[in-house]
């Protein structure tokens, strides 16, 4: 019946897609992973597997988000850690605009791989073309990194790239809440771009607000002005943090004025 899916799927059938993914899952959850399989019972399933995912990811028609099953397959696959890393992030770029159980499975590959996927994950996302970097923003994946290892680890594999590398890596991080210990431990020593960037993304962190955009950076520029002050008595009022923080703190002025003007 697998078979049959995945030729029909091969075709462009995106019931055949859905229908093969699921079965496979939910066959290979019943019997507790492709190890209990006797070959070549095993083989085919994986093999099956893998062409599912495959032709999901590649999909170019009308099809339903199956990124929730295709984050079931890959687990299911119990694939060895290094496969299972690469087959979800290749999961990450396939079309679909909610990539939460993805990033899910990338989460639980990266700690199965442990933190030499730290590599992995970065060269793959300097790889990434403009289009899919576009797609991926929001997925904060550098952020997904430091939960998984710690800041520290995650810190000194950043610190190994470029700094132009360091400002594409910098769109992975989540600027959401108040400013990342990560980000100030980067641009301590990072470059322009970085630092550049380390603002933008500050200013513009790709989260909702409540209110006018003028309010919500005066209630940003509220947490660096602490930040600001504590900043310049551990660390120095010459020192880079603190230089850094000065230059965040006139940016958000500038931002809140001209938005003030514009409301």
């Amino acid at each position: 019946m697998v078979d049959a899916l995945v030729i029909d799927a091969s075709g462009s059938d995106a019931f055949a897609a859905e229908a093969g993914m699921f079965a496979v899952f939910t066959y290979l959850g019943h019997v507790g992973g492709l190890q209990t399989l006797p070959e070549p019972s095993g083989r085919r399933f994986e093999v099956a597997g893998l062409r599912l995912i495959d032709i999901y990811d590649t999909w170019t028609g009308p099809i339903r988000d199956l990124s929730y099953l295709q984050a079931q397959l890959v687990r299911h696959l119990r694939l060895d850690p290094d496969q299972q890393l690469t087959t979800a992030l290749a999961g990450l770029i396939g079309g679909q605009p909610d990539y939460r159980h993805t990033l899910e499975a990338v989460r639980d590959a990266c700690v199965a791989v442990g933190e030499r996927s730290m590599d992995t994950v970065v060269r793959w996302l300097l790889q990434l073309p403009g289009i899919d970097a576009l797609h991926l923003r929001g997925a904060d994946l550098v952020s997904l990194l430091e939960v998984a290892f710690g800041t520290e680890p995650v810190v000194a594999a950043l610190q190994l790239r470029t700094d132009e590398e360091q400002a594409t890596l910098l769109g992975q991080v989540d600027f959401s809440g108040d400013l990342p210990e990560l980000v100030l431990r980067l641009v301590d020593a990072g470059g322009p771009r970085a630092r550049g960037e380390a603002i933008t993304r500050y200013l513009y962190p790709d989260t909702g607000f409540v209110g006018s955009y003028a309010s919500y950076l005066a209630e940003r520029g509220a947490a660096i002005q602490q930040m600001r002050e504590y900043a310049s008595d551990v660390h120095g009022a010459v020192s880079n943090i603190a230089s850094f923080l000065n230059e965040l703190s006139d940016a958000l002025s500038e931002a809140i004025a001209s938005a003030r003007h514009q409301d």
